[in-house]
C-alpha cells in the first residue's frame, strides 16, 4: 500500500530557524533537543501506528469441494490481513491428498507471513499443507480433521468404492434436496451455489469424494481453530470438535451468516 509523505515538524538544513527551536554554536544553527525529542515522539508514534505493505499477513483462503472464491466474496477480514484465493488443479493419476497438496503449495509465497483458512474439502487440504509448511494460523470452517466425521452418504460411496461409478452430475444440479443439504434458504444463497455447482469439475468431484473417504486425517495442531455450524448436514457439528458452534447455520455460514464469521474472524485474528 503506498504513504503518502509524511511531513515532519523538523527544519531543513539551511533554513532559518526560530529562535525557540535553534540554538547558535560558533555562528552555526543546530536543532534544539527539545525540537529533537519532538520530532522523535513523531516519529515513533508513526511506526506504532502505521501499518506497510510487508507487516500484511497473507490469508489464503482454500475452497470447498469443486468451488471457488466465490464462496468468499462476503467474508471481510481485519486490517493487517489480505485474502488470497488457492486455485484448484487437476489431480494426477492416482494422486493421494499429500502428493496434491505439496503440488498446491507452490502457490504460497512463503517469504511473506501467512497463513490458512480451509473451508470444507479446503479445510483437509489446509491441515495436509500445514504438514509440509509452516503457517502461523490454521482456520477451519465448515470443515473436518478425520474422515470419519464426514456425512455418512461420503463415507458410504468412498468406503464401497461407488464414488467410482456413482453418477454425480445428478448431484450437481440445483433442487430441493442439494439446496436443503446445503442449507442454502435464501435466494442469494441458492443462486450462488447454483453457480458453483453448474462449474464443478466432476472428475475432481469424484476424485475428492475419494480422497475425503481415504485420507487418515491429521491432528489439529496448536494453531488450528475450528468454527462450525451447528446445523451443518453435510458435516455434522455432533461429530467434529470445533472450538466455535455458530447457531442456526448451515454449511454454506462463510456466505449466508458472512456477519457472524467476519465477527468472529475479526476476534480470532488480532
Amino acid at each position: 500500500m503506498a504513504h503518502s509523505p509524511v511531513r515532519l515538524p523538523l527544519p531543513l538544513i539551511g533554513e532559518k530557524l526560530h529562535s525557540t527551536g535553534s540554538q547558535q554554536f560558533h555562528g552555526k544553527r543546530f536543532i534544539s533537543s527539545k525540537t529533537m525529542k519532538q520530532t522523535l515522539l513523531v516519529l515513533l508514534t508513526l511506526m506504532a501506528t502505521t501499518s506497510f505493505a510487508g507487516d500484511t499477513t497473507f490469508l489464503y483462503c482454500f475452497s470447498g469441494l469443486g468451488a471457488d472464491e466465490r464462496a468468499f466474496q462476503r467474508m471481510e477480514l481485519p486490517p493487517g490481513y489480505e485474502a488470497r484465493f488457492i486455485q484448484w488443479i487437476k489431480p494426477e493419476d492416482n494422486e493421494n491428498l499429500d502428493h496434491y497438496a505439496g503440488r498446491l503449495s507452490a502457490q504460497v509465497d512463503t517469504t511473506r507471513p501467512y497463513s490458512f483458512l480451509g473451508l470444507s474439502f479446503g479445510g483437509m487440504v489446509a491441515l495436509t499443507m500445514s504438514r509440509q509448511l509452516q503457517p502461523r494460523q490454521i482456520i477451519l470452517v465448515s470443515s473436518m480433521s478425520k474422515p470419519a466425521q464426514a456425512a455418512g452418504i461420503v463415507r458410504f460411496l468412498g468406503k464401497s468404492g461407488l464414488y467410482h461409478i456413482f453418477p454425480f452430475g445428478l448431484f450437481l444440479i440445483p433442487n430441493r434436496f442439494v439446496y436443503e443439504a446445503f442449507g442454502a434458504k435464501d435466494e442469494g444463497t441458492k443462486k450462488m451455489l447454483a453457480g458453483i455447482l453448474k462449474d464443478t469439475s466432476i472428475p475432481f468431484f469424484r476424485w475428492a469424494i475419494g480422497q475425503m473417504s481415504h485420507w487418515p486425517g491429521v491432528k489439529p495442531p496448536p494453531n488450528c481453530w475450528h468454527i462450525h455450524g451447528a446445523d451443518d448436514k453435510i458435516i455434522p457439528a455432533n461429530i467434529v470438535h470445533a472450538d466455535v458452534l455458530v447457531p442456526g447455520a448451515g454449511h454454506l455460514m462463510i456466505y449466508d451468516h458472512a456477519a457472524a464469521v467476519n465477527k468472529l474472524l475479526a476476534g480470532h485474528l488480532r
